[in-house]
């Protein structure tokens, strides 16, 4: 499947032609974009109704979650990403899968967590630490519908302290615009490296509905400070060029080799081509791990070229 056809599909709202290939139903299950689909097929219906049970589990879960959460010591909770855009971004809850939720916790410390969540059910995910997941942790509740994971995160960004500005809003607290969009940016390029669209279809719709409200100065700003100008440079670009996204502030344009490398056959199928995916996920960490990178790789060339001399 292609960029254009997902454009058509999703963006501009148009209804299937014909049925999906075998291959179109792997892509669409890979990217979980069944519920930004206008159809009345009943696989397609099918697939939107299980977003929509799982997606109100979860809100009903995070409203519960909260009220216990909030006694401690006046506790902030901001929802992060699919629980934060999708009753904003999106016409109804059907429309966004969502595998788990995440929340910022500034407040809270794990042991907070581990005092009070095994008395409401919840479990400890058990994975291994390393600096890129140090500062969250996950826990999961069984439920009867179905089981639900919580990712807590201590920290926005693992390589750093910083504090994001909050927006205090009637019913929960959420990061300011600015602060958002970097996030879902860091996020989907340097966590990520585009490996899902539905991520990008968040920063695209995000963009498109508030590209006028984010003050392009603070989040240049914020992008320098944190060190992830080619996070949201990336992001833009690749929002800009496929989707029709015209929102450009004055940051640093991704390199020639980025932009042809950000084509339509690796975001479709990122790890199809290991040698580019390798490439593009160090280039969109910090900038001294793509020295170092570099660095390496001539280093080993270098040897390489004077023994073959030799």
């Amino acid at each position: 499947m292609r960029l254009n056809k997902i454009n058509h599909l999703i963006f501009q709202k148009n209804e299937p032609s014909a049925p999906f290939s075998h291959r179109e139903h792997i892509f669409l299950n890979e990217h979980a974009l069944w519920g930004a689909l206008k159809s009345t097929a009943q696989d397609i219906k099918a697939k939107q109704k299980e977003n929509l049970i799982i997606n109100l589990l979860y809100k009903s879960e995070f409203e519960n979650l909260k009220s216990h959460l909030e006694k401690i010591n006046s506790s902030i909770i901001v929802p992060l990403k699919g629980l934060a855009l999708i009753d904003t971004l999106y016409d109804n809850s059907s429309q966004r899968k969502m595998s788990d939720v995440d929340l910022y916790v500034p407040d809270l410390t794990p042991a907070d967590l581990q005092n009070l969540l095994p008395s409401l059910g919840y479990q400890k995910v058990k994975e291994q630490k390393w600096k890129a997941n140090r500062h969250k942790v996950s826990y999961e509740v069984q439920r009867p519908l179905a089981p639900l994971t919580f990712e807590f995160h201590f920290q926005l960004y693992n390589h750093s302290d910083y504090s994001p500005q909050l927006i205090n809003k009637t019913k929960s607290i959420y990061l300011s615009k600015e602060d958002e969009l970097a996030y879902l940016c860091y996020h989907l390029a340097e966590q990520h490296n585009f490996i899902k669209l539905f991520w990008l279809y968040d920063i695209c719709l995000y963009l498109k509905k508030y590209s006028s409200h984010i003050n392009e100065v603070k989040l240049l700003k914020i992008a320098k400070q944190l060190n992830i100008e080619r996070s949201v440079s990336c992001c833009l670009f690749v929002c800009q060029k496929y989707f029709n996204v015209t929102f450009e502030p004055p940051i640093k344009k991704p390199p020639y080799w980025v932009k042809k490398s950000l084509n339509q056959s690796f975001l479709c199928y990122p790890r199809k081509n290991f040698l580019k995916y390798f490439l593009l996920k160090y280039y969109l960490k910090d900038k001294r791990a793509f020295n170092y990178f570099c660095g390496r790789a001539l280093l080993f060339f270098a040897k390489t070229l004077k023994k073959n001399r030799q």
